[in-house]
């Protein structure tokens, strides 16, 4: 009666806004580009340390060490059921977004590629 599963959707915007974080258990992704979007939305997010956005997450949300870890979400979650603690998550997220668009991501693409090539 907590979760509604709405299936697939092309526009993402307001289900964000109808949402009160995101859940993203996820057993190994090398970065959930979902995590930053829902950062941006002003989400708190909860994911998995085998998220490569996990990193980013870090103040803008819980990350769970062990995605295994069924209670560890459990307890992120219950967390994420005071609304002072999501809003203030939810605000750290946008202003990591911010500095984590698809120019810096490219600029520090361009740089690791450098840097390798070097």
């Amino acid at each position: 009666d907590r979760v509604e599963f709405v299936g697939s959707a092309s526009d993402l915007a307001p289900l964000y806004r109808e949402a009160d974080g995101l859940l993203l258990p996820t057993r190994y992704d090398a970065f959930a580009n979902v995590a930053l979007e829902a950062a941006a939305s002003g989400l708190p997010v909860v994911t998995s340390a085998a998220n490569g956005s996990a990193e980013l997450v870090g103040e803008a949300g819980r990350v769970v060490a062990d995605a295994e870890d069924v209670a560890g979400f459990a307890r992120a979650l219950d967390e994420l059921s005071d609304p002072a603690l999501r809003a203030r998550l939810g605000e750290r997220g946008r202003q990591v977004a911010e500095h984590h668009g698809w120019r810096e991501h490219v600029d520090s693409l361009r740089a690791l590629y450098r840097k390798l090539a070097a």
